[in-house]
């Protein structure tokens, strides 16, 4: 199943949003293996991701921002 992860949040200039979370396609919570999301417009980022269903019908994520360093 295809599911689009959307967030609101105003970036400033080298900061990105991943998302990571207990699914496989996630990363296994692992932010080294976060998913980066797209800048959607001003006021969103949004990732689209396919996830197998065979693993639960529950899932838990996090987004995590990171800013780049000079």
């Amino acid at each position: 199943m295809t599911v689009h992860f959307f967030i609101r949040f105003s970036s400033k200039p080298g900061q990105s949003i991943s998302i990571t979370g207990d699914a496989p396609e996630l990363g296994q919570s692992d932010i080294l293996n976060a998913i980066p999301l797209s800048y959607f417009n001003h006021d969103f980022w949004h990732a689209e991701i396919d996830i197998n269903s065979v693993h639960s019908s529950r899932m838990c994520y996090k987004y995590v921002l990171t800013t780049e360093s000079d």
